[in-house]
């Protein structure tokens, strides 16, 4: 509970930031995501800080009762680092970054309790973590000024630990989360 609130404390502390220096900071944008151990399909807002090297998303997540057994709602609060960038390329009024690799650290809550329980009661929470990497795409005259496409490749310490324990019957590719994204940014 202590790291969900160190994470929203986060995101709060980037978005005064953001009200310093609007020129300097990203304001929130939304945010797709496919797969990647936080639901099939996850909708969401992000917001970027110090200097576009931070990130947060608050991501609400589904997965189909086809895949799960049960139909999941997962709520997930994500940071992370970008400690570098490459320029790619400036073409027409486009700019092309690279951000080769982000450490980052999640918490999930799931709906994993009993049937009768209501669809949005989040009764088991998951801490994770994750590497990504994302290429920027800076637009010239747009509604979004930025445009990210990303990479994720992640797991939970619920998994790493049964994993380490139990490496004869659970193999690492079974513990291994992988999750394609886009967000935009104004």
């Amino acid at each position: 509970m202590r790291l969900v609130i160190v994470l929203l404390l986060s995101l709060a502390a980037g978005h005064s930031r953001c009200q310093e220096s609007r020129q300097k900071q990203f304001q929130p944008g939304p945010i797709f995501q496919f797969a990647g151990g936080i639901g099939m399909v996850s909708l969401g807002l992000g917001h970027s800080y110090l200097d576009k090297k931070g990130e947060t998303h608050i991501l609400g997540g589904y997965v189909p009762k086809s895949k799960a057994g049960r139909t999941l709602w997962i709520l997930t609060v994500k940071q992370a680092y970008f400690p570098f960038k490459i320029k790619l390329a400036k073409k027409a009024g486009r700019s092309y970054h690279l951000y080769p690799i982000a450490a980052g650290v999640l918490i999930s809550m799931h709906n994993l309790g009993s049937q009768n329980e209501l669809p949005f009661y989040f009764n088991s929470m998951m801490y994770g973590y994750f590497i990504r990497s994302k290429v920027q795409v800076k637009l010239k005259d747009r509604a979004f000024k930025f445009v990210d496409l990303y990479c994720e490749v992640g797991s939970n310490f619920v998994e790493t630990r049964n994993h380490v324990f139990n490496n004869s019957t659970i193999k690492l590719g079974d513990i291994i989360n992988i999750g394609l994204g886009i967000s935009l940014h104004r």
